[in-house]
């Protein structure tokens, strides 16, 4: 599939999510540190565990939000179709290697 105007619109949109993400995935690791939790690695594995049903969840109800666009088969449905397209990827496959760049950068840089 070739990637056109609507497919970069598609990840401009997924930009948020993914910096609203991180943003939550952040604030769980101070509040940790605030409780307490001193070891960078198990405060990020925790969070990362606390964190992973909300953000699965918002991922699920994004997806099935855009099926419609995926299956959609009138005229004009080519941009909806990659539009679609290029967000539900992002979305299943984009959780846990952001996640796991969060957790490097916070252990090497300590927010």
């Amino acid at each position: 599939m070739p990637f056109s105007i609507s497919a970069g619109i598609g990840f401009i949109a997924l930009f948020g999510v993914a910096v609203l993400n991180g943003i939550v995935l952040i604030g769980t690791f101070n509040q940790l540190e605030k409780e307490g939790w001193t070891d960078v690695i198990k405060r990020v594995i925790e969070g990362t565990k606390i964190r992973l049903r909300p953000v699965l969840m918002t991922a699920t109800v994004a997806s099935l939000g855009f099926l419609p666009m995926a299956l959609s088969s009138s005229a004009g449905a080519g941009s909806a179709k990659t539009i679609s397209h290029s967000c539900n990827w992002r979305i299943n496959h984009g959780y846990f290697p952001y996640a796991f760049c969060i957790a490097i950068a916070l252990h090497h840089f300590q927010f």
